[in-house]
């Protein structure tokens, strides 16, 4: 981790991440509404916001509302064979989820489900604003989603509130289906696959098959080009969740990221693993014992970092909203304590 006063490194890492989940100003809240029970998933018997709006064509590729905020977040649609929709995310401000449902409803077609891919404020915020604004719209989440929400979750959220007061808030509706690993649902005829990938990225991380379209949803798992978020310490955790993608999709699949435009999982994956891979060689070299500031990570051994990252791996900006050096300060503490299981005095990283 990059050294700092004791006396300010605190306050440094918490404006990081409060900054993270941050997208545009404030405006006024949406209302909560309340969800039915949850319940497990059946499976089928076949076993006025500045944004990018990506209608739904003919060929069935996805609807995609993309914030137009620093580090924009997408949501994304299809649509069913029974003439519905259906979501994953909605995104990390009330204003940007009211300005996504009236992009919905300029479809003129009803929505039938949310999904969430990870309980992560930049993805979740607008879930109660959606809800309200379609209230026969079932949420699907896991269970390990909605128990970090019950838990460590409550962290995050109260930061983007702190950040955004009226325009963020601090509860999620519940879900009103629970889904597991390998349970297929059938939404208005368009069957859905849940893998559950469990911590890397984000706790709870899901990501959703479409197999009639031959698409994946991935949420922040794979989002090429930008610099990834990788405060939680899970990176190796975060390697195998690829690989299992690899190992179980054609490398063809498209893939609906959690930010930035539609791709392929062979170009996803490479480049995912190869930021990553890199980014871990680099900080093993910079905590071995016999470097500079030994298991914790020194200014000049941080720039050198960035600077080979940028290098090997230019990316267009950050998933979260805060400038790449700032970002990548906050990566070298979560995975320097990865490697090293060392925390560096004065250093607290509220995400792991």
């Amino acid at each position: 981790m990059i050294k700092q006063k004791p006396a300010s490194i605190f306050l440094f890492i918490i404006v990081l991440i409060i900054s993270a989940f941050a997208g545009c100003s404030p405006n006024n809240p949406s209302g909560q509404s309340t969800s039915p029970q949850t319940q497990p998933a059946t499976p089928a018997t076949s076993n006025t916001s500045q944004s990018q709006q990506q209608p739904i064509a003919q060929t069935g590729r996805p609807g995609q509302f993309e914030s137009l905020s620093a580090a924009p977040v997408n949501s994304w649609w299809f649509e069913t064979p029974d003439g519905g929709l259906v979501m994953f995310d909605a995104q990390r401000t009330l204003t940007d989820a009211r300005a996504l449902v009236e992009t919905i409803r300029s479809t003129g077609k009803p929505l039938r489900a949310l999904f969430m891919t990870h309980p992560h404020p930049d993805h979740i915020t607008g879930f109660g604003t959606v809800k309200a604004a379609f209230p026969d719209a079932a949420i699907y989440s896991t269970a390990e989603a909605n128990s970090y929400l019950d838990g460590k979750g409550k962290t995050l959220l109260g930061m983007n509130v702190k950040f955004f007061g009226d325009d963020a808030t601090a509860g999620v509706p519940r879900p009103d289906v629970l889904v597991t690993d390998g349970q297929r649902v059938t939404v208005g005829g368009l069957e859905i696959q849940a893998r559950l990938l469990g911590s890397g990225e984000s706790p709870g991380t899901t990501v959703y098959f479409i197999p009639s379209l031959q698409t994946l949803v991935v949420g922040d798992v794979l989002t090429p080009r930008r610099v990834p978020f990788m405060a939680a310490a899970e990176t190796a955790a975060w390697l195998k969740q690829i690989a299992v993608l690899k190992a179980n999709y054609d490398p063809g699949t498209r893939v609906a990221p959690g930010h930035g435009p539609e791709t392929t999982l062979k170009d996803a994956a490479e480049w995912q693993t190869g930021y990553l891979t890199k980014f871990r060689e680099l900080v093993t070299t910079a905590v071995d014992p016999g470097s500079a500031g030994g298991a914790c990570v020194t200014k000049a051994e941080a720039a050198s970092l960035l600077i080979e990252m940028r290098r090997a791996f230019p990316t267009v900006e950050g998933v979260a909203r805060m400038p790449p050096d700032n970002l990548d300060a906050l990566n070298i503490e979560g995975v320097s304590y990865e490697l090293s299981g060392k925390t560096c005095p004065g250093v607290e990283n509220p995400v792991r």
